[in-house]
């Protein structure tokens, strides 16, 4: 004969409770797998951290993000590109809460007051926008005629470390757990941090 505490057999509840919520939780419709993080190297330059955002008009949620950074300690300059989307599917980057992050640059020598790039671990706000980050500031889009405000380089929350995600945002950038996480690590060590640059086009 099995005889099981009290204390067992509300432990035995628990844990069965909790698979069947985590079973329960609904898969996004609309997350996608990333396409492969790759990693190579660039060059033996050591210089500030640069990031390229390049739009893509054809599927927002398909668009790039390559990054050169130089790690000290390895005397080398990585060039890692991941997948990553901006803005919920519209390419006008004039439409508030919508459209795609504006193109220009953030950050270092960039001439605009208003934009950043600063790499920081966010614990306020949007529970979607939080973790490690990089964020933008706010920049004006094309033409000059929106201020588009409290933009960030995000994952999806402070404890995503998936390789999937909606990629869709309401004009941040946004990358997969999994790759905001290698990306953190890399940058954490990166050859001057605090002077990074990103440069959105397309």
């Amino acid at each position: 004969m099995i005889s099981l505490s009290r204390h067992s057999v509300r432990l035995t509840i628990t844990a069965v409770a909790m698979s069947l919520v985590v079973m329960l939780l609904p898969t996004p419709a609309n997350a996608i797998t990333a396409w492969t993080r790759t990693d190579t190297y660039s060059s033996s330059s050591m210089s500030a951290p640069n990031f390229y955002f390049d739009r893509n008009w054809n599927d927002t949620r398909y668009s790039s993000m390559v990054a050169y950074i130089s790690l000290v300690g390895e005397g080398e300059r990585r060039r890692i590109a991941v997948q990553s989307g901006s803005g919920n599917g519209n390419t006008n980057d004039c439409t508030t809460n919508q459209g795609w992050a504006p193109a220009g640059y953030y950050g270092r020598s960039d001439g605009d007051p208003n934009a950043k790039f600063v790499f920081t671990y966010k614990t306020w706000g949007s529970p979607t926008v939080q973790g490690y980050v990089w964020d933008m500031g706010n920049k004006y889009c094309t033409g000059g005629g929106t201020l588009r405000t409290e933009l960030f380089m995000h994952a999806q929350g402070r404890y995503d470390t998936s390789t999937s995600s909606s990629f869709t945002t309401a004009g941040c950038i946004k990358v997969s757990g999994n790759d905001r996480g290698y990306l953190a690590a890399k940058y954490n060590v990166a050859y001057q941090k605090t002077q990074g640059r990103l440069r959105v086009y397309g």
